[in-house]
């Protein structure tokens, strides 16, 4: 299961990085990036504008593989407890 989900995102980035290419796309220079002060740093991340762009431009990528990871997680939890012979675990609750 584990290296499905490495395939999955690796088939995945290609896109990802084109798009991320795109939505830099007719940002000027001084909008792309904003800067600001952390701890006596300076740290740079993208502006609004970016984010806003290659959100869309993901088309929900992003929801559905975290959507996608909440459903992997609680499997491989269900999966561990079955095969520990599904134990009771109702007296976990009280710590």
């Amino acid at each position: 299961y584990a290296f499905d989900v490495i395939l999955r995102s690796y088939t995945m980035v290609d896109s990802v990085l084109h798009l991320d290419l795109k939505a830099r796309v007719g940002i000027p220079k001084e909008e792309l990036m904003k800067a600001s002060k952390r701890k006596g740093r300076t740290e740079y991340q993208f502006g609004d504008t970016f984010y806003e762009r290659y959100h869309e431009l993901l088309n929900g990528m992003v929801e559905r593989r975290l959507k996608d990871s909440i459903k992997g997680v609680a499997s491989c939890w269900y999966t561990a407890w079955v095969n520990a012979g599904k134990p009771d675990l109702s007296s976990l609750a009280s710590q």
